[in-house]
């Protein structure tokens, strides 16, 4: 699976333009995005519990059991990741969805717990200053080919500290990996317009990514992902991530000619 993951890195490079009605047996978006939420929830249970998911084959069965809630084969999730690594489009979409169907059932939690849903998912973070780390997630990650995913996401909406032309840069340090990495971060305006920058990376090291917004108008929310492909029996680390924003100026404007868009697309 991770083999055809990687597969995604590079369709996402090559074949950002387009988009094609979706084939037979390719997930419609609902169901992609509910499993890759379970996928989330998965490597989070490995995170919290490594002890008893220490070995490849107890990730393995985590891994498989997900797939069978959902009905799906492991073939059917490559392609599907596969498709929509050439529709960016649609995969920004899909993550969109991800990231609400995630906060609904940390709300859901809560509630059954009694206890406030202001303190976790509905808490939002505000960050001041002209050159400020917005990350608040944790800041690294064990990736290997048995974790349940291998993806970090983040999804930020917008507070009273941003402004018109902010920098967003995802940094990020792999150790003791071999394999490749990608990241994209993508901005939404409300006119359904949708920026994105991506980048694929390979071997140990620093890795950054940034976003310049336009310097005309607002984003409602800035959000990304950063992937890692494994080696076969390897496992590696992503480190020190952060994501720094700030302000617009002269010396941005290099970088927000490399910003591409799209228009958000109907739901198929």
């Amino acid at each position: 699976m991770n083999k055809l993951l990687g597969i995604l890195g590079a369709a996402i490079l090559l074949c950002l333009t387009g988009c094609s009605q979706r084939p037979k047996g390719v997930l419609n978006r609902e169901d992609m995005a509910q499993l890759l939420a379970d996928l989330h929830i998965g490597e989070s249970v490995v995170e919290n519990n490594f002890r008893h998911y220490g070995t490849d084959s107890a990730r393995s069965v985590l891994r498989q059991s997900i797939y069978a809630k959902h009905g799906v084969t492991a073939e059917q999730v490559d392609s599907s990741l596969m498709w929509y690594g050439r529709n960016m489009d649609q995969y920004i979409e899909v993550y969109d969805r991800v990231t609400e169907i995630l906060n609904n059932k940390i709300v859901a939690a809560q509630e059954q717990a009694g206890s406030s849903t202001s303190d976790l998912s509905g808490q939002t973070f505000s960050f001041e200053g002209d050159s400020v780390d917005v990350w608040s997630d944790i800041r690294y990650r064990r990736l290997g080919m048995n974790m349940p995913s291998n993806y970090i996401y983040f999804s930020l909406p917008s507070d009273r500290n941003w402004e018109k032309g902010d920098a967003y840069e995802l940094r990020s340090k792999l150790l003791g990996g071999k394999g490749m990495a990608e990241a994209v971060i993508t901005a939404e305006y409300h006119d359904g317009t949708r920026e994105y920058v991506s980048t694929r990376m390979g071997g140990e090291g620093w890795n950054s990514l940034k976003i310049v917004l336009d310097s005309a108008r607002m984003p409602f929310n800035v959000a990304g992902y950063i992937y890692y492909e494994p080696k076969a029996g390897e496992t590696a680390f992503i480190d020190s991530i952060s994501l720094t924003r700030t302000r617009w100026g002269a010396h941005q404007r290099e970088a927000r000619s490399r910003v591409k868009s799209f228009k958000k697309k109907s739901q198929l």
